[in-house]
């Protein structure tokens, strides 16, 4: 998206090139490569479709004539449906009716076809599924004529990807209790504690899946923005079937830094399928001003996209909230 949003310094490598493996060079080729040949068109003006901070899906696009690319991106639990306008509002230049080949360069390499098997035509808009944090490159011009392998990804299947689940108050347990460590500082600051309890059974399903609570911070209706991080005033305890499962926050306490400060707080966890239909409970512990209060809800993401197994941070570093 560093691309996408329109900075010529390409490659950034946000981590250290020597974890690098073959598969991450010779992608990062294919895109040097493709960014290389098409050069001008990336040096037009960009076209911004959906509204980031509506929390849409949206995307940036350049386009010289006929021939263009559209950077999508979806920051949502579930999968959704994003409508590229193909005409004069995404930059595209062309005679009404045109057909058109929409052709996916990342996360994988493919070609979006209607539902009804039509053919895209300029002056129309194309309906693209993206799944749950999908951040999808999209390359858009005339028909090619290579035989190029198909996105199945409809309306049915996209839904499969992110699931929200039912979550109904309960009584605390006594394993629920937790302790703020920085309880007297909030106090000091006006803030009062406040505990919500919920359970739920998970829905059957296969394959590796990401569980992730999320906590959202309103006031009088309007999302309330804390800094630095809202982790530091919401902390949770949880069980499935009654064991203690290891929630990581997101963003933690060393990302709030550059962009990701005074938003929300997901937790999240990793899921084989063996935990399918299992019962999930969870406390969600707070300090908040007066008139903030905390929204909640659950949901499960399959695991759709390829993940390198290497060693990852547990997000409890440094200056780690209580």
């Amino acid at each position: 998206m560093d691309l996408g949003r329109g900075n010529l310094i390409f490659p950034q490598l946000w981590g250290d090139p020597n974890l690098l493996n073959d598969d991450n060079l010779h992608f990062l080729s294919e895109m040097m490569t493709l960014v290389s040949k098409n050069e001008s068109t990336f040096l037009c003006p960009r076209r911004d479709c959906g509204n980031v901070w509506k929390n849409e899906p949206y995307g940036y696009a350049f386009f010289d004539g006929s021939h263009g690319f559209v950077f999508c991106n979806n920051v949502h639990f579930a999968s959704r449906s994003f409508k590229l306008p193909l005409g004069p509002a995404l930059g595209l230049s062309a005679p009404e009716g045109m057909p058109l080949q929409l052709t996916t360069h990342f996360p994988e390499w493919g070609e979006i076809v209607a539902e009804d098997g039509s053919p895209f035509r300029t002056g129309l808009a194309a309906e693209v599924w993206l799944r749950p944090f999908e951040t999808l490159l999209l390359e858009v011009g005339p028909p090619t004529g290579r035989d190029t392998p198909r996105r199945d990804l409809t309306a049915s299947a996209a839904a499969k990807h992110g699931v929200g689940l039912q979550l109904r108050g309960i009584d605390p347990a006594t394993w629920m209790e937790l302790k703020f460590a920085d309880a007297e500082r909030f106090e000091k600051a006006g803030m009062r504690p406040n505990t919500q309890c919920f359970a739920c059974r998970l829905p059957r399903f296969d394959g590796r899946s990401v569980l992730a609570i999320h906590v959202a911070l309103k006031k009088g209706g309007a999302e309330y923005r804390y800094s630095p991080v809202v982790a530091e005033l919401v902390q949770i305890r949880e069980r499935l079937a009654n064991r203690d499962l290891p929630f990581v926050p997101v963003p933690d306490s060393r990302q709030y830094g550059n962009t990701q400060h005074a938003c929300c707080s997901w937790w999240c966890t990793k899921f084989p399928s063996h935990h399918s239909e299992l019962w999930l409970a969870v406390s969600i512990h707070t300090y908040l001003p007066e008139g903030v209060q905390a929204v909640t809800d659950a949901w499960l993401v399959s695991q759709w996209w390829r993940e390198d197994a290497r060693p990852e941070a547990d997000g409890y570093y440094g200056d780690a909230p209580s």
